[in-house]
């Protein structure tokens, strides 16, 4: 999904039990070796980076809420440490796809710029 419209259809399509029981077993065959890899593996099948920088778990900070989402069922199984991955693969979306380097190189070029009019 990469838009939050994606993502409400979604939503309203997981209220069929069937339809959330497939989805399920597909993300489940994601595979990954540790608890960690395996949420971030679902994750990358789920969202784009962009639709995740929207998102948030609580919903702080202008975000949308991802917790209270029915597409956290299809991820979570009985694993304390899930929730822990999912927070942080949100938090890290803005470093994937270049965002952050590309925001380190507009910093830059500023402060480039500003030293050249001062000299």
């Amino acid at each position: 999904m990469s838009s939050l419209e994606d993502l409400r259809r979604v939503e309203v399509k997981l209220s069929d039990q069937d339809l959330k029981n497939d989805l399920t077993i597909y993300l489940g065959l994601s595979g990954g070796m540790t608890t960690k890899e395996n949420v971030w593996r679902i994750l990358s099948k789920l969202l784009t980076n962009g639709l995740a920088m929207k998102k948030n778990w609580r919903g702080a900070n202008g975000k949308q809420a991802f917790e209270p989402l029915a597409l956290k069922s299809v991820v979570i199984v009985p694993d304390v440490e899930i929730e822990k991955y999912i927070k942080r693969w949100k938090q890290l979306a803005p470093d994937r796809d270049g965002v952050r380097k590309r925001r380190e190189r507009v910093m830059e070029n500023a402060y480039q710029s500003l030293n050249r009019k001062k000299a």
